[in-house]
């Protein structure tokens, strides 16, 4: 695009030879003139624009319900905002934002109550004796996703981290906050659990 013309003051000489005060046009460049300047792009926005997607699919996981994986990803980056703010600088920022959201994760299942109820109906209902064993789903993903609600928050949390983000055992420990033994025990009882569950599918 050609320089955009601005007038200025100058003397012009007109046809009988006299010389008279006109303005005269000179080049201003057009990126000064028409547009605005550019705003620097705001770091977070860039920050959560990384890392939203690999965050989505932990809380997916995590939470095994899209909308309830929305609020652990929007809640997740509103302590990562804050923690910012003041001035912490995460050296690995996705295992940073996975911690993070590990912990809000079992602390809003710790204290919901209508996650705990459900627990309770479900625990009553598996004593009930039932004469003809359950029909296994249609499907292995369907079932795989029913056995996975049996585990424990804690235990669910170590498989996925484990076997379904490929975390080390070191890396799940540090992310749960506890001693990887206790990533070991948690992880043995949440296969234990899910083997007897998909035996139908073994």
């Amino acid at each position: 695009m050609s320089d955009v013309l601005v007038p200025s003051d100058c003397a012009a000489v007109s046809g009988d030879g006299q010389t008279s005060e006109r303005p005269r046009m000179q080049r201003a460049g057009w990126e000064e003139t028409i547009l605005p300047k550019p705003v620097p792009p705001d770091p977070f926005r860039t920050f959560v624009e990384t890392h939203q997607h690999g965050l989505y699919a932990l809380a997916v996981r995590l939470t095994g319900d899209h909308n309830a994986a929305d609020d652990l990803v929007q809640e997740t980056f509103v302590k990562a905002w804050r923690a910012m703010e003041g001035g912490t600088v995460p050296e690995t920022p996705t295992a940073w934002l996975r911690r993070i959201a590990t912990h809000q994760f079992l602390n809003t299942r710790r204290g919901s109550l209508a996650s705990r109820m459900v627990r309770w109906a479900d625990e009553a209902l598996h004593r009930i004796p039932d004469a003809s064993p359950p029909l296994p789903d249609a499907t292995f993903p369907a079932a795989f996703a029913k056995a996975l609600n049996l585990l424990s928050d804690r235990e669910r949390a170590v498989f996925v981290l484990r076997h379904l983000e490929d975390q080390s055992t070191r890396e799940a420990a540090d992310a749960l906050g506890v001693a990887e033994g206790t990533v070991k025990a948690l992880l043995s009882r949440a296969v234990a659990k899910l083997q007897t569950a998909l035996k139908p599918y073994a």
